[in-house]
This record gives structure tokens, sequence and C-alpha cells, in this order.
């Protein structure tokens, strides 16, 4: 009998270190971002749609695989203007020649842009940064639903200072952002695109890695 009592009160002992020390319930603290670091030099680069889904219980939609919101992931590249617009150039990819690896090239118009009618800024009690659409776009249906904030996902912000460390590294920065519309949680993953030559007047060649 006391063989059988001191192996339970191993066992017991055993299970409550095991669970204390589990890594998997050890919960990472969100990480902080400082305002400073997100939104200054951000209008330096323009950002292609790399990802755009919505997601609704266990169905997921695609938006590239839309005609319509397809269309507009290879044509249209958002650039943030002036710490408060977020605006729009006309583009298009072409097959990469320059660069080794996956980097995808693009051909943008950038004679001028096009208001999205969306601004920007920085959510002060979250920490975070947001955009939010108040009127139709020029030359655009609706992308993003008006009036929603689209919040930037602490867990999905990286953004690089240069050119040089971009192609160094062949990666790209990125941010990565969420929002709640009509019973769909939507998640819009946004690359740095980096100039590297001229292609013609007005025009500009640009890389993401």
């Amino acid at each position: 009998m006391k063989i059988w009592l001191a192996c339970a009160v191993v066992t017991v002992m055993l299970l409550g270190c095991k669970k204390k020390d589990d890594p998997g319930e050890i919960v990472p603290p969100e990480p902080e971002l400082k305002k400073e670091d997100v939104m200054t030099n951000l209008s330096w680069n323009p950002y292609q749609i790399a990802e755009w889904y919505a997601v609704s219980g266990k169905d997921t939609t695609f938006m590239k695989n839309d005609p319509y919101y397809g269309a507009v992931m290879r044509s249209v590249f958002l650039i943030f203007v002036d710490d408060k617009w977020v605006d729009y150039y006309f583009g298009e990819s072409f097959p990469n020649k320059d660069f080794l690896g996956k980097a995808e090239t693009f051909n943008l118009s950038i004679a001028w842009f096009r208001p999205l009618h969306m601004n920007y800024g920085w959510d002060e009690k979250e920490g975070t940064m947001f955009m939010k659409g108040f009127a139709q776009p020029d030359g655009l249906p609706y992308l993003f639903p008006e009036g929603v904030e689209i919040k930037l996902d602490k867990k999905g912000y990286n953004r690089l200072k240069t050119f040089e460390e971009a192609k160094a590294t062949r990666t790209t920065g990125n941010m990565r952002f969420h929002y709640e519309y009509d019973g769909k949680t939507y998640t819009l993953l946004l690359k740095q695109m980096w100039a590297y030559a001229a292609s013609e007047p007005k025009r500009q060649y640009y890389v993401v890695f």
C-alpha cells in the first residue's frame, strides 16, 4: 500500500513539473512597435499587394482568384503620401532578368499617383498603424470597405531601410494588416518595392525580393 501511495505522489509531482515547464503554455509577449520606426520615411517605397484573403470559419477566399481583385493585385501598387494619404500607381510585372532567385520585377508608371481615398495614421491607444477608406478611389471601384479600420499586425511588420540591405539579403520588408467586414476576417500583406532603374520617361523599374 505504501509503495502504491509513493508512486502516486511521485507521478503527481512529475506531471506538475512537466506542466510548469511546458514551453507550449508560455505565451510570448506581443511585440511593441515604435511610431517613429513605422511611420518615418514610409513614403520612400511603393508597396505590392502580395497577399489578400478572407477567412470565414473553415472557408478561405483568396482575392487573387477573383477576376477583378486579382487584376487589381497585379496592376495597382500602394504608396503612402504626406504622412496621411494612401494613393496608388498603375504598373505591371515583367520577367526578371536582373536578379538571382525568386525576385519579381515590375514596371510602374510614376508620372503621377492617383488617390485611393484612404488615409493612414498611428493609433496611440493600440500602438499600431491603421488605414481607413472614406470614399471611392479615383479610377477604381471600392477596394476596401468605407469606414473600416485596417490595422497593422504587430507581428507582421518588418520594413527594411535600404535597397543595399534588401539586395544583399534577398529579402523584402513587409506589412501585414487585418480587418473585419461582413462576417469575415481579411488579411492584407504589402511588400516593399525597390527602385533600381529607369525604364523610360516617367516609368520606373522596381524589384520585390
